[in-house]
């Protein structure tokens, strides 16, 4: 029962973040340089795993605790809301391409009150979730540490082009937050 669940909450977190939320705010004004080598990475990546899993059906147990499997449920099911919460509040601004679009807005409220990338780590819940549901070692190793990695890099391609939009906006904005994860500064 718990793998199912699982795969209905990914799959609902896919959707959350495929579903329209508003209109663009316009062309983009900057764009990410870096977006088909990232692009590219994430596919081999995916790939890779999906051999090392699927094909070579290469595997170890971490846990293996009936605890565990039901935490990785719920680390899923956080992971899906904040995609979700985190695409209802970009609305027009969201991009899959990683721009920055005319008349975009820096948006601060709701998940980006803590954290600048909840997307990121709304996915990475998923795969830690993922991981522990169906007591996978190989899941922890060749999905999410890499996408850690990933969405690192991914967020600070993001940031010189928020930087460079906002300017000292984004600077005191990315000093009160976390990057994937949640902090706020004391406004004293």
């Amino acid at each position: 029962m718990a793998p199912a669940l699982f795969w209905l909450i990914a799959l609902a977190g896919l959707v959350a973040l495929r579903w329209p939320a508003g209109t663009p705010g316009g062309r983009m004004a900057l764009r990410c340089r870096a977006i088909v080598r990232i692009r590219v990475t994430e596919t081999v990546w995916t790939l890779g795993y999906l051999a090392v899993v699927l094909l070579a059906r290469w595997d170890f147990a971490l846990l293996g605790s009936p605890s565990a499997t039901w935490a990785g449920v719920l680390l899923a099911a956080l992971g899906s809301v904040l995609v979700a919460w985190a695409k209802i509040h970009l609305r027009g601004n969201f991009s899959v391409t990683l721009g920055v679009r005319e008349g975009h807005q820096l948006i601060a409220t709701g998940p980006y009150a803590w954290i600048r990338h909840p997307i990121y780590t709304g996915f990475l819940l998923l795969f830690a979730g993922g991981a522990l549901v169906h007591d996978s070692g190989a899941t922890l190793v060749f999905l999410f540490l890499p996408f850690c990695v990933l969405f690192y890099w991914q967020s600070w391609e993001e940031e010189k082009l928020l930087e460079e939009r906002f300017g000292d906006e984004y600077r005191r904005y990315r000093a009160a937050t976390g990057r994937l994860l949640p902090w706020r500064a004391s406004h004293g």
